[in-house]
């Protein structure tokens, strides 16, 4: 990749020149630069002129001195010229993509923005990242979405994306690393034998629980009501994210662990060591002892009503970076940023330097590794690595079919037995 120096382009508006500074689309301009910018137009344009019309010199100088004179009293109206911003965005995950995204569709049509982003690796998507395996392609990462998350759902919808959603067996169990603790059934062959099944698991699943499934329903409808009120149309912008938090009631629960936050609303200990220690688990790879906010966004997680994006879910943050029409540059790790002359200087590990107006960074900071200079206080804390293995093999498929007709037959036997006792009573 060249190295990319700052776009040399210019946007022009008619805006009232104040006494000390130029005002456009909200972005401020140095008067000096500007003046002398219209001065080479203006000296241009009487150029063109003279040679049109042989205006006496005496004249065009008279005008010349009436435009300056005009230009220093604060009265005369000129083109603002201002150059095309130029953002970087560190990182091309849902993160960088939607910024691209964001910038792109609510900046001032007056102020052309040059949207860049720089991506470590080979393919876009960050965590929303898949695996291929002999020619098949798994999620392994962020896997599926919940449908209260807005932004996704008009993201799909914006960009032709279809929506698919798997429906998992209702049997599972829990597993104490010697024996099962809780097992439900497992469901028959027909349509009729599975419902009759998960009607039977859910019974289950109630007896053993009790009052603390429905308690842990509700909290998780509560922190799904407070986190919609985000899309509110009038919201503002807020400086900090724990603002932004207190402003929708969270912050408190970034404050406690999971575990005590269901305890305080009810929760047995039982349900929280079974049920909800899975479930975390299984979305983040950690306890119910991690964040209360966390947690009981991984509790959203174990609804029915969830999906994924057909293909991957990585072709959102791709058809955002389209979108926004932002240039994305693969295999360019940044390793550090610094400030110099109202500009950011990003370096990259391939030796490039690319200049910017803007900087997003996109990407955990705790991860990548980026110097700063002047330096920035990132606060200490422990990001918790999830690994995830995938095996692939040949099955016997004599054995799996096998399986299955054990299963059918056996269940299919127990069904005509209990119609040949009532026969017989």
């Amino acid at each position: 990749m060249k190295k990319s120096n700052k776009a040399n382009k210019f946007c022009t508006k008619k805006a009232l020149v104040p006494y000390t500074n130029i005002y456009v689309g909200g972005e401020h301009c140095r008067k000096d630069s500007l003046f002398n910018q219209s001065l080479r137009d203006i000296e241009s344009r009487e150029r063109a002129e003279r040679e049109r019309t042989m205006m006496p010199m005496a004249s065009r100088k008279s005008v010349l001195l009436l435009l300056l004179l005009l230009l220093e009293l604060g009265l005369a109206v000129v083109p603002a010229i201002c150059a095309v911003h130029r953002v970087c965005i560190v990182g091309s995950g849902i993160a960088g993509a939607s910024t691209a995204f964001f910038l792109r569709n609510y900046s001032d049509s007056n102020l052309p923005l040059d949207i860049h982003i720089f991506e470590q690796r080979d393919v876009v998507g960050g965590r929303m990242a898949m695996v291929d395996l002999a020619g098949d392609k798994f999620e392994a990462g962020a896997s599926i979405l919940h449908p209260k998350n807005l932004y996704t759902v008009g993201f799909t919808d914006l960009l032709g994306l279809k929506r698919v959603t798997e429906s998992d067996s209702s049997a599972f169990g829990f597993w104490d690393g010697e024996k099962f603790v809780f097992r439900t059934l497992q469901p028959g062959c027909s349509v009729f034998s599975k419902k009759i099944t998960d009607l039977l698991n859910t019974l289950a699943v109630v007896w053993r629980y009790g009052l603390s499934l429905f308690q842990m329903r509700s909290h998780v409808q509560r922190l799904l009501e407070r986190f919609t009120q985000l899309y509110a149309a009038n919201r503002k912008a807020y400086s900090t994210v724990e603002d932004l938090l207190r402003s929708v009631e969270l912050y408190d629960a970034t404050q406690h662990t999971l575990a005590d936050e269901l305890i305080a609303e009810g929760l047995s200990a039982q349900i929280i060591n079974e049920l909800v220690t899975v479930i975390t688990r299984i979305n983040y790879g950690q306890n119910a002892t991690l964040s209360g906010l966390a947690g009981s966004v991984a509790l959203c997680g174990s609804g029915a009503d969830l999906w994924a994006v057909a293909g991957g879910n990585w072709r959102m943050a791709d058809g955002l970076i389209k979108y926004a029409n932002a240039s994305l540059y693969l295999n360019e790790k940044v390793v550090s940023i610094s400030s110099a002359k109202n500009l950011y200087n990003l370096s990259l590990a391939s030796g490039e330097v690319e200049n910017c107006d803007a900087v997003v960074i996109a990407t955990p900071l705790d991860e990548e590794k980026i110097s700063f200079d002047p330096p920035i206080h990132l606060p200490d804390r422990h990001m918790q690595h999830t690994f995830v293995t995938f095996v692939r093999g040949l099955a016997n498929a004599v054995q799996i079919l096998a399986v299955l007709y054990l299963e059918c037959s056996y269940y299919n036997m127990n069904l005509f037995r209990m119609h040949k006792s009532k026969s017989i009573s």
